[in-house]
């Protein structure tokens, strides 16, 4: 029996072979350009490095920024206004340090006084025997000009009408007289301490002070017009050369209240004088200019002058105030002291401070356990405690109150280490840039990741500085940081501060500069 013909089967074969045919020529038609197009690339790439580093390499040369006359002209007031600005603070900052170095001084007089007085007293009763109480202030404290010298007492500046030469010039009468006022400091523990009789004048005879010649400005510095960005890298330069110098003064002035205050009676001296400049360059808090001299970018002065900062632990969406650019950690746990590694036999005269003493590891970098306990210093027994800052203190005079996270006061010691620990949340993964700062020596790590090591030499504790930004890669979730805080002597303190919102051009910058290290 004959089988119906199926037409419709027909017809559909006959159009898909019509249809192969068709694609397979197409496919053929594209495919074999497409082939020639690829290894014509592929030999391109392989033969030219030039075109390797510009397809693969992020280390691409850094954006060209050409700038008209009038935005050059703009740069240099912002950068003048800027400056005239910090200058107006450090001078601020002099004149407290010279209210709390003249009290330090008077008061250690003072007491003395007081001291030897008693002394008399008891002599004069008969309870005292002469040979073991010499009367100091009568026989050796020949008294001479003891009160403080002529310091000028720094007013409120008004940033926009002062005279930027003299607001720099300023920094070194004030350094002039602070140094006079940290010889009799000196000059008093001097003669107080010696077993043989010395008089106050002669101790001043060696407690002298060889004060640096600090930087003049440059000839022409604020005449010479400015009309190209050659011109205008020559003048941040010399800005930022300037502001070292002020930074440099306040950092000595800084050391010589703590050793006051702190009654050091031996000095070492580089550490008289904030003489590492190269190593711990000046605060800078604000991003732009001086973050990197290849990253030129407009922004309000407002922004530079004053970086809005809000204190917290969780990153994203709705979490912080619109208005804040950065987020300061403010909520940690933390355990110690240990002793110094660099302590000889642990509670005798200070040993070597080296990277590899201050690399040296204790338990809680072999892991956290928040319920463990360890032997610190001195054999006690160390339990982590919370620690947390609040908006007060970062509302408070000085501000760095809500900034600086440091151990309780009981635990806060000279030739010690702390271990900070605390976890932060952030809705999605993100690159952050972040400002590390550490008195003295610091090192963080970041979900395991070590991403920040400051220099190993001993330095006062400065958010935003240059040398003190990273960029830290964020998981979403939870992020683990663990902190580590070394104190040589006097005061102590970190922080941790991340941008609140990704900067492309400025993580790229930092990227760039630190290659360049």
């Amino acid at each position: 029996m004959t089988q119906p013909v199926d037409y419709q089967s027909k017809t559909t074969a006959r159009h898909s072979l019509w249809w192969r045919l068709v694609k397979s020529r197409i496919t053929w038609f594209f495919f074999v350009p497409a082939v020639i197009l690829h290894l014509g690339a592929y030999v391109a790439v392989s033969s030219s490095k030039t075109l390797r580093d510009m397809l693969f390499s992020d280390d691409q040369p850094a954006r060209q920024v050409n700038l008209s006359d009038r935005e050059i002209q703009q740069a240099v007031e912002d950068l003048i206004k800027l400056n005239r600005n910090h200058f107006a603070l450090s001078l601020q900052q002099l004149d407290e340090f010279r209210v709390r170095l003249d009290a330090a001084q008077g008061n250690r007089f003072k007491a003395l006084r007081l001291e030897d007085a008693e002394r008399k007293q008891k002599i004069a009763d008969g309870v005292w025997p002469t040979a073991d109480a010499p009367d100091k202030t009568a026989k050796y404290f020949d008294r001479i000009d003891i009160d403080p010298p002529a310091v000028q007492k720094m007013p409120m500046v008004d940033v926009e009408a002062e005279d930027f030469t003299r607001l720099y010039n300023l920094h070194q009468v004030f350094e002039g007289d602070l140094a006079k006022l940290f010889e009799r400091y000196h000059a008093i523990e001097l003669s107080a301490s010696l077993t043989q009789p010395l008089p106050l004048s002669k101790s001043l005879e060696v407690t002298r002070l060889d004060v640096p010649k600090r930087r003049p400005l440059p000839e022409g510095f604020l005449s010479k017009p400015i009309r190209t960005q050659a011109e205008l890298d020559k003048f941040k330069r010399d800005l930022k050369d300037l502001y070292l110098e002020t930074r440099d003064i306040v950092n000595s002035a800084a050391r010589w209240v703590e050793m006051a205050e702190s009654r050091t009676t031996s000095f070492s001296p580089s550490a008289l004088f904030g003489t590492q400049v190269n190593i711990i360059p000046a605060p800078q808090p604000y991003y732009g200019h001086y973050l990197n001299p290849r990253l030129f970018r407009q922004v309000e002065i407002k922004q530079l002058l004053t970086p809005k900062v809000a204190l917290g632990t969780r990153m994203g969406k709705g979490e912080l105030s619109s208005q804040a650019q950065w987020m300061s950690l403010d909520r940690w746990y933390y355990i110690g002291p240990f002793a110094h590694p660099a302590r000889n036999g642990g509670g005798g005269g200070a040993g070597a401070r080296t990277m590899e003493s201050l690399q040296h590891k204790y338990p809680p970098e072999s892991g956290i356990d928040l319920d463990a306990t360890y032997r610190g210093r001195d054999n006690r027994e160390l339990r982590w405690k919370y620690r947390a800052v609040g908006l007060n203190e970062l509302l408070s005079v000085p501000a760095e109150k809500g900034l600086k996270i440091m151990p309780y006061t009981v635990d806060n010691e000279a030739y010690a280490v702390w271990y900070f620990y605390t976890e932060m949340w952030s809705d999605e993964e993100r690159t952050v840039v972040t400002s590390f700062a550490s008195d003295d020596f610091g090192m963080c790590w970041v979900n395991g990741q070590l991403v920040y090591q400051s220099p190993p030499d001993t330095q006062p504790w400065v958010p935003f500085a240059q040398q003190g930004f990273r960029n830290i890669k964020l998981r979403k979730g939870f992020n683990r940081v663990l902190f580590k805080l070394e104190n040589w002597t006097g005061s102590t303190g970190f922080s941790v501060i991340m941008m609140t919102y990704e900067d492309r051009d400025l993580i790229k910058a930092i990227e760039q500069d630190q290659r360049g290290q």
